[in-house]
């Protein structure tokens, strides 16, 4: 195993603003986020060698070994004051993501978000989704209880998601697929005006492509539930973070009071194509056109299928 297997430019490709434009996590956070988050401030520092030995380290948990990395390098650290930590480790060992972990340096402690990947989580599919944990996201679900369920999220990925691996350059590997609707608004990034608040029934009503915020109209349909829940409808095209998945569709959510997410009506579920319904809970959806960036939904109406 070679000591360092990548060069720390290589990094600074896949994870700052120096690969702007090369489909790595720089390009992954700012289209997802709509331009609300960026890694402007990222910074790669090298390969150091740590005074443990494999051995020693495998002993300990996944947390220990990541404190280990970043006292060894405290000093620099305590200089460039970051808001997360992301240690690379040249072998399989673990990977994970944690959003708030204590670490004191220089006499100071303070929480960190703490990512670790090893040699395995190299590449945008399971690094995006370790960040998310840094950034507080949990794993996503589908109904009614399957954790790594939603197919369709980048909080299930490798497990469930619907990624590839696309020949770019630099090579990083495994990419998509994108996030879900109601993670992009429980972290601010769709605004209300892009959210069309719809009462038990309506229809026909656009919803725009979800990674398409250029085209005007809403980026969601929310619909209340009951016990302070609601439903989402979101609109995903086979293209961009979402090139893996099988076609263009609709993709339904419930989203729980405390916050949680369900994959509806289950995992793995369907492709929705125009001229289809179906049944989630209470809500009758029915699929009408699907237009480039667009596609009409009624919901809880009469069949409409000749109005849209």
């Amino acid at each position: 195993m070679p000591d360092e297997p990548r060069s720390p430019e290589y990094f600074k490709q896949l994870f700052t603003s120096a690969g702007k434009g090369k489909g790595g996590l720089y390009d992954f956070w700012v289209q997802q986020s709509y331009g609300k988050l960026n890694l402007d401030l990222s910074t790669v520092q090298g390969w150091y060698t740590l005074p443990y030995t494999r051995a020693q380290e495998q002993q300990k948990d996944r947390l220990t070994k990541w404190t280990d990395c970043a006292k060894n390098f405290q000093k620099k650290l305590w200089q460039l004051n970051p808001n997360g930590i992301i240690v690379i480790w040249n072998d399989v060992f673990d990977t994970y993501g944690a959003s708030s972990y204590p670490l004191t340096l220089n006499g100071t402690q303070r929480n960190y978000m703490a990512v670790s990947l090893d040699r395995e989580g190299w590449h945008p599919a399971i690094a995006a989704q370790e960040m998310g944990h840094g950034y507080g996201l949990g794993h996503s679900f589908a109904y009614p209880d399957m954790e790594y369920g939603d197919s369709w999220d980048s909080m299930s990925s490798w497990t469930s998601g619907w990624f590839f691996n696309p020949p770019d350059d630099p090579d990083f590997g495994i990419k998509g697929p994108g996030l879900i609707a109601p993670t992009r608004m429980w972290m601010g990034w769709i605004t209300q005006d892009r959210i069309r608040e719809c009462s038990t029934a309506c229809g026909p009503a656009q919803v725009v492509g979800l990674d398409h915020p250029e085209v005007g109209g809403p980026l969601v349909i929310k619909i209340p539930g009951d016990g302070g829940a609601f439903y989402t409808i979101e609109y995903r095209t086979k293209e961009g973070w979402d090139q893996g998945m099988p076609g263009n569709s609709v993709v339904v959510h419930k989203v729980e009071p405390s916050g949680r997410s369900l994959l509806m009506p289950g995992w793995n579920a369907a492709l929705w194509r125009a001229g289809e319904s179906f049944q989630v809970d209470q809500l009758h959806i029915e699929l009408g056109r699907l237009d480039g960036n667009s596609a009409w939904v009624c919901v809880n109406l009469p069949p409409c299928t000749g109005t849209f």
